[in-house]
């Protein structure tokens, strides 16, 4: 009869508190919106910049706009360069190719918006020694079409038309820090496929750990989800050989009515990023995990009176056959 009586007093609860609602009118100040900016510049490409503004988070309207009349010029060492053309959705992009060693700065003005800017150096690219893979393959399986055969029977029949192969690849790749200044790296690998001439791209995600501090006692990798960006730096390894250690498995389908010329390649990218781009991956690495508990992170911002990141990035690149 106890227990009945708990029972009864939990569910009278928990309807008393569904009950007890009510709207609590914000009493703020709501915050003004200011101009956002994001770009990365390397001197593989030609500077491009994404301009929209800030959203108040109680806006019923959440949707990121574009901004379109915006001018964006581009300085190299403190000297105008050129003005960037708008392209769709706030997005920009001009002509000038970075060289290493610049500094690019961006200046955005919008009509009735305070001027923002940002700036950064091109860096050098990482220096790559070596770079040792094992890949092993396995068949993983056909593919089937099924269809029903028109005859007497309306008999439900199959065609094989493709296979499956799995490869597991290990890399191990030998870098080297240079030990008069702090830098900064991050690993990245991309999954290219070619079919007639036109080619699709897509991040693979790397679970070990690469960052040489998770285990500055013992180097050999293991998975771990904590740095999902793949970002370190050079604090324990400054001036010195580091060998990054990572494995991959990747499935590729092959259909038998393709032609021959359809490629599968891993795009191997070891790149050495600024301090403001390492900053930006890691605290925005932390502002993603999924954890309830935790305290609110700021993602790092560089963009002076406004909101958004400016980096800079210079790869050194290796490519994998499939």
């Amino acid at each position: 009869m106890k227990s009945v009586k708990i029972y009864l007093s939990l569910i009278i609860s928990l309807v008393l508190f569904a009950s007890c609602e009510k709207d609590v009118e914000f009493k703020g100040t709501m915050t003004k919106s200011v101009l956002v900016v994001n770009s990365f510049v390397s001197p593989d490409s030609v500077v491009s910049a994404n301009v929209s503004e800030s959203k108040f988070f109680l806006e019923e309207e959440s949707t990121i706009t574009g901004i379109e009349n915006a001018t964006v010029s581009v300085y190299v060492n403190d000297v105008f360069k050129e003005k960037m053309i708008h392209t769709d959705k706030g997005n920009y992009t001009g002509t000038y190719i970075p060289t290493i060693g610049e500094i690019i700065k961006l200046v955005v003005t919008v009509p009735n918006k305070t001027d923002v800017s940002c700036q950064d150096k091109v860096l050098t690219r990482p220096e790559i020694v070596s770079v040792d893979t094992a890949v092993t393959s396995s068949t993983g399986g056909y593919l089937l079409d099924y269809h029903t055969k028109l005859n007497s029977n309306d008999t439900q029949v199959y065609d094989t038309i493709g296979k499956s192969r799995n490869y597991d690849c290990e890399f191990k790749i030998k870098m080297k820090d240079k030990g008069n200044e702090k830098n900064y790296y991050r690993l990245a690998v991309v999954r290219k496929s070619t079919f007639e001439g036109e080619s699709g791209y897509e991040f693979v995600h790397i679970t070990d750990n690469i960052d040489p501090e998770a285990y500055s006692s013992d180097p050999l990798q293991t998975e771990d989800d904590s740095n999902p960006f793949c970002v370190f730096s050079d604090d324990i390894i400054n001036g010195k050989e580091y060998t990054l250690k990572f494995k991959l498995s990747q499935n590729v389908i092959t259909f038998y009515n393709r032609p021959k010329e359809t490629k599968q390649e891993l795009i191997i990218a070891l790149q050495q990023i600024s301090k403001d781009y390492y900053l930006y991956l890691r605290t925005r690495a932390v502002a993603n995990e999924d954890n309830v508990f935790s305290e609110p992170v700021q993602i790092h911002c560089n963009i002076k009176n406004g909101l958004g990141v400016f980096g800079s990035y210079s790869s050194s690149v290796r490519i994998i056959r499939l």
